[in-house]
């Protein structure tokens, strides 16, 4: 007899969260005085665990883009900063390390930004 029985298998990964993923990815690299943190944070932009989310929502300045369109990486204007097109790339002076920036986004962590804005950029 032929076996009928089905076995269908596939990956489906959980999307990444700002709480769990991506907020570690910013306080590492992005929140220090002078970068996106403090009382003036560059281009009004935090991202300050708990305050991150919020100034995400917004519209970027001096952009027609909102800094992050959910489900939309092509219309998210941080999506262009962490990649270096059309806007200075992030961190500040990337590919090259420029103080005060540390270190530049590791390609694993710019995929886990990327991917949160595609899945919806869930809290």
């Amino acid at each position: 007899r032929k076996d009928r029985d089905k076995l269908r298998v596939v990956c489906s990964p959980a999307a990444p969260s700002l709480a769990t993923d991506v907020q570690p990815i910013f306080t590492t690299t992005c929140t220090f005085v002078g970068c996106h943190s403090g009382p003036f944070p560059q281009s009004g932009l935090t991202l300050e665990e708990g305050k991150a989310a919020a100034s995400l929502a917004e519209k970027a300045l001096r952009s027609r883009l909102r800094r992050v369109k959910p489900g939309s990486v092509k219309r998210s204007y941080l999506a262009k900063g962490i990649l270096g097109i059309g806007a200075r790339q992030m961190p500040d002076g990337c590919p090259e390390v420029r103080p005060p920036v540390e270190r530049c986004l590791g390609e694993g962590e710019v995929y886990t930004i990327l991917a949160w804005i595609q899945a919806g950029a869930l809290p």
